[in-house]
């Protein structure tokens, strides 16, 4: 193994470590909150997975992130009896989610960055007012973890899916 592959593999090393510990003092916080969008994101990816080509594969994270977050909101407004005008956020999230499966880009990482990023601002400000450990407080933190990842998805798959189509203009 060469110095910069054991360098690599160090810093990768080091990454998982750190995800792994992030994501359980998450975990520990957010508790079953969790639950339904992990399971959505999980479905998803696995669908996508086996019934989409492989073309795609690099959206398959962002996608599925928000839809088990969409999917979390839907349930969760279900349960509460408010199908009403609350449903426009997760109706809209997926719409956007549809059009970035259909045509992976710019422009609906754009859209969709948008309707993150205003959302998880509302989130945080919302989030700073109520009471840490509060059932409230822990469903506002999965919203916000769950948006940030979304965030963090979508621009990583923009960016590897820009270096692949300049590798390959390059290899012409």
């Amino acid at each position: 193994m060469s110095t910069e592959e054991a360098d690599t593999k160090s810093k990768n090393d080091l990454v998982i470590w750190a995800a792994t510990i992030v994501g359980l003092l998450a975990g520990s916080y957010g508790g079953i909150n969790l639950l339904i969008p992990l399971a959505g994101t999980a479905i998803t990816f696995f669908v996508l997975k086996k019934l989409v080509t492989p073309q795609k594969a690099i959206w398959f994270w962002a996608i599925s992130v928000q839809v088990g977050h969409a999917l979390w909101f839907i349930v969760g407004l279900a349960y509460l009896g408010k199908l009403d005008a609350n449903i426009l956020d997760p109706v809209i999230l997926l719409l956007g989610v549809l059009w970035l499966f259909v045509k992976p880009g710019i422009a609906p990482v754009l859209v969709l960055s948008v309707i993150q990023l205003t959302a998880l601002s509302y989130n945080v400000y919302v989030f700073s007012g109520t009471d840490f450990g509060s059932n409230a407080n822990k469903a506002l933190f999965v919203h916000i973890t769950f948006r940030a990842l979304a965030l963090s998805l979508m621009g990583f798959a923009l960016y590897k899916s820009r270096k692949h189509l300049h590798d390959r203009v390059a290899a012409h």
